[in-house]
């Protein structure tokens, strides 16, 4: 879909008829939010059970989140929305209190709280200084802290 449609879904989003819109975007960003959804979770039940959590955050409050969305902003709708699922990946494996050590899935703990950080150097979590090692992908590491 091109950038410019999504301002038409969301201006439908606003309406009573808010269905034909939600189905839109969700034919239109379902690949989008299942990709972001698998750089978080390895299992495909796993993969979907975040898949529907996303959406229910998007869909609840009258698509309150999708709405916060500025067409004339620096970022475009899909980078924009990268962005928004990411954090709610990172939301719904907070709530299970179980975190990977990376965005791969290798390992998993129980966790109090978690910081993504660039993986050159050091991180603060609830006022603590951690020092993390970087991977050799040099995206982003997953620190582990318990209160």
């Amino acid at each position: 879909m091109a950038e410019a449609r999504i301002d038409t879904i969301l201006r439908q989003l606003r309406t009573r008829d808010s269905h034909a819109a939600w189905s839109a975007f969700i034919d239109e960003y379902a690949p989008l939010i299942f990709d972001v959804a698998r750089r978080f979770e390895r299992d495909p039940d796993n993969v979907a059970d975040c898949f529907q959590f996303v959406c229910e955050r998007l869909y609840e409050g009258r698509f309150r989140r999708l709405l916060k969305f500025t067409p004339q902003g620096p970022a475009k709708f899909s980078t924009w929305l990268r962005a928004v699922v990411r954090n709610l990946c990172l939301d719904r494996l907070l709530g299970n209190g179980v975190v990977t050590t990376d965005l791969y899935g290798t390992e998993s703990w129980p966790v109090g709280g978690v910081a993504l950080q660039p993986t050159d150097g050091k991180i603060v979590v609830a006022g603590s200084a951690y020092m993390v090692p970087p991977h050799s992908d040099g995206q982003f590491a997953v620190a582990r802290y318990w209160p």
